[in-house]
């Protein structure tokens, strides 16, 4: 997560919008729809797997 969080900022484009607000979300600004359209779904199957799953058991 840092490195792909870490590459995204170094690599992600200086003015927000654009194609490239799909792969670099994270950096984008707010207001930009390509960033949310990544962000919400990832928000969503998250949510969906941790209520499915519950928090993972720290036994061995």
């Amino acid at each position: 997560m840092t490195v792909h969080g870490g590459a995204v900022y170094l690599a992600g484009p200086r003015a927000p919008g654009g194609a490239a607000a799909l792969w670099a979300w994270p950096t984008q600004a707010g207001p930009q729809a390509g960033a949310w359209v990544v962000a919400l779904p990832a928000h969503g199957v998250g949510a969906a797997l941790f209520a499915v799953r519950g928090a993972r058991s720290e036994r061995g």
